[in-house]
């Protein structure tokens, strides 16, 4: 089983590089890593390719968007808002100028791990894994992944506890996929026909729909966290 570990995104913190690396490494000695981030990012000698960060034409969040005004104006036939109401603060941000910003950010992930993907994966790769800096695996839990990957024919991930059963989204702090169920070009038509949806839903998107394999979420925070905010 040839394993390859993609490592994509944001890179700021070189404590949080490394912890992260060395852990990946510890757990799969023989795995190939690789190191990807945006021009522009920290420097780090370890990193194998900066490439250049794209600009989003579109908000990938447009239809939360939609649904947050259907919400406020819901709560608004109510009465006065509650400018301290959860559900206000959230559906007033989702719409706010820095709330598009990041709806156009959010695919990000997508586009640097497809580049990435391009770059370094070949046919002789059986298991690819989409990896953050931000990672902090606190269990020996990736070659069990990887096992499970390939005797079932999944894509394996862990992740937040917001995705709930039925939602077409797939969690992703870290995921395990066979090297053939990925396909960059994909991720590239997606965003030009502007029809990428933002982070979890996204990857549901490139990973899930266009295959027949099942998903296995796991949301144990005992094994698998972020030291950071999700990342671009």
């Amino acid at each position: 089983m040839k394993i390859a570990v993609l490592f994509s995104g944001l890179l700021s913190d070189e404590r949080c590089f490394n912890v992260a690396v060395a852990e990946v490494k510890r757990q799969l000695p023989d795995a190939d890593i690789f190191c990807t981030t945006w021009e522009g990012q920290l420097e780090h000698s370890r990193v194998d390719k900066y490439f250049k960060e794209p600009k989003i034409r579109y908000n990938s969040e447009h239809y939360i968007h939609v649904e947050a005004v259907q919400r406020l104006r819901s709560l608004m036939t109510k009465g006065p808002l509650d400018l301290k109401d959860p559900k206000v603060i959230k559906f007033k941000y989702l719409i706010s100028e820095a709330g598009r910003r990041l709806g156009r950010n959010r695919i990000k992930q997508h586009l640097g791990y497809a580049m990435a993907y391009e770059e370094f994966i070949t046919d002789e790769y059986d298991i690819v894994i989409r990896a953050r800096y931000d990672l902090h695996i606190k269990k020996s839990v990736l070659l069990n992944m990887c096992k499970e990957v390939m005797n079932n024919n999944s894509v394996v991930s862990y992740g937040a506890s917001d995705i709930e059963a039925g939602m077409l989204a797939l969690s992703d702090f870290l995921i395990v996929h066979k090297a053939d169920q990925f396909n960059p070009e994909h991720v590239y038509k997606l965003v030009n026909d502007k029809q990428l949806k933002t982070g979890e839903a996204g990857w549901w998107q490139v990973l899930v729909e266009p295959y027949d394999c099942e998903v296995n979420q796991k949301q144990d925070f005992s094994a698998v966290k972020m030291d950071s905010e999700p990342d671009e």
